[in-house]
């Protein structure tokens, strides 16, 4: 009914955002195909798969653009780009690593990738695809990943999968400013029910920071010694503790 607080609640009760009904649409297709703009924005904010296809092969786009939803179509094509509607979509195998081709980002400290990784995977949408844990789980064949059971802690194929995602080097200029917060979805994606007690995601060493030649601003989660931040600031980096 295009109620965007239903959606919400959908969503934050652990709906998964990209399921499909029995043709294939999802959320997003039917928010396209009756123009619910508002829906449309928050499903994209939440990581929503733009380039699924029903089984009659129509993206949300293709569906925005028979319903003739100029405001959805302006909204889908400002975030999708140039993307060619026959490209082939993620499948099964969305979460395996593909060869990767060209120069990578060597990381010295896990935690200061993750904090890149929020900003070019759910701020940028640069990077793809959209890690999302509980599609994760469902798509991880080799065990059943218990999402209940395994929140307050590493999933291990989780952390795996971070620490072997390549990042690559065309999008250092990018990050201008890091700044580690509770609420950043990285955390909430490989430590869902993290309380922020403890120091499982400091940043330990600036090291890395010497790759990103636009970064001038780090927002660090507090430590009880400045060396981490002194790091930074030798760097000519402006920073802070949250």
């Amino acid at each position: 009914n295009g109620s965007i607080e239903i959606v919400k609640l959908f969503l934050d009760s652990g709906s998964l955002i990209d399921e499909q009904d029995k043709n294939g649409n999802n959320a997003l297709m039917f928010a396209a195909m009756y123009g619910h703009s508002e829906i449309i924005k928050e499903l994209i904010e939440r990581g929503a798969n733009l380039k699924l296809k029903n089984k009659e092969g129509k993206t949300a786009l293709g569906w925005a653009k028979e319903s003739n939803c100029t405001n959805v179509v302006k909204i889908l094509t400002d975030v999708m780009g140039d993307w060619n509607e026959e490209e082939t979509d993620f499948g099964p195998d969305k979460y395996v690593h593909k060869p990767f081709e060209g120069e990578f980002i060597e990381f010295k400290d896990f935690n200061f990738k993750l904090a890149v990784i929020q900003i070019l995977m759910y701020e940028e949408f640069v990077l793809k695809p959209k890690f999302d844990i509980r599609e994760f789980a469902k798509l991880y064949t080799k065990r059943k990943i218990n999402i209940e059971k395994e929140v307050y802690d590493f999933i291990p194929e989780v952390r795996q999968y971070f620490q072997e995602l390549k990042i690559d080097k065309k999008f250092a200029p990018l990050i201008k400013e890091i700044t580690q917060d509770g609420g950043n979805d990285i955390y909430l994606q490989v430590i869902a029910f993290w309380d922020g007690e403890d120091d499982v995601f400091n940043i330990k060493s600036a090291e890395d920071a010497k790759q990103f030649p636009n970064l001038k601003k780090v927002v660090l989660f507090y430590e009880d010694k400045p060396l981490v931040k002194n790091q930074f600031e030798a760097l000519g980096i402006k920073t802070r503790w949250l």
